[in-house]
């Protein structure tokens, strides 16, 4: 009997691997693989399909071949079940990505903030044509390294991509103090020392549904902003 599911999930696993997907799917896959998570709402913007095709077509087109599951978590004996859409190891594979080892309870609404500011990216620049490869956190210290030997003293960007010269980095605020920010400034001015391009730095704060928290947030901004030695853009979302 063993055996037999062992088959099963064998066959099911390579039928994963090679079956021809849609589109909408394939496109999908390519959001997920950057962004490492992303809600059926999230994963609208970033393809640009719509909700309903997104939720009762293509996710459930992936889910069947095992390539992408809804994330559940456990701690303890309870079980969250979320709606938060993720890749299996067949669909890692077949996005041609290594397994991400992540625990989404780490901070998880900031997890769920970059994703959503990943697929506006990610949707702007499939509509202009622009290959740009978007990388997250995880990639920076290989980026780092292979660039300055050395990530020490660097920041480390929520989002990031090199294009043309110039460094984007993204740093996706959940309004924390002033002193961190600050941190994060002078961190991002030894980067512009180091690196022989331009830097441009974008720092986007969830603010529109809490008009106090915005304005929280943009006093906190106007104490760093006379230290700042790279080009910057402020954005709400």
């Amino acid at each position: 009997m063993e055996i037999t599911r062992e088959n099963a999930e064998h066959l099911q696993k390579i039928k994963a691997l090679n079956s021809k997907l849609s589109k909408g799917a394939e496109q999908v896959l390519k959001f997920l693989a950057v962004a490492g998570m992303g809600t059926p709402e999230v994963i609208s913007i970033a393809t640009g399909y719509k909700l309903k095709t997104i939720q009762f077509k293509i996710l459930p087109e992936l889910s069947t071949l095992g390539l992408v599951k809804r994330w559940e978590g456990r701690k303890r004996t309870v079980i969250f079940r979320s709606n938060i859409f993720v890749l299996t190891n067949a669909g890692t594979k077949r996005a041609g990505i290594k397994r991400r080892k992540v625990s989404f309870f780490v901070n998880l609404w900031h997890r769920e903030l970059v994703s959503e500011v990943i697929a506006f990216y990610f949707r702007r620049f499939k509509d202009n044509g622009e290959n740009v490869e978007i990388r997250t956190e995880g990639q920076w210290k290989v980026f780092a390294e292979q660039k300055w030997k050395s990530t020490e003293g660097l920041p480390i960007p929520d989002i990031f991509w090199e294009a043309g010269g110039v460094l984007t980095c993204i740093e996706v605020e959940t309004g924390r103090s002033w002193k961190r920010l600050q941190e994060k400034v002078l961190k991002y001015n030894t980067l512009r020392e180091k690196y022989e391009g331009t830097l441009s730095v974008i720092f986007i704060f969830q603010g529109l549904k809490n008009k106090r928290k915005k304005e929280n947030f943009e006093k906190r901004f106007e104490k760093v902003k006379p230290l700042i030695k790279f080009a910057y853009i402020l954005k709400t979302i």
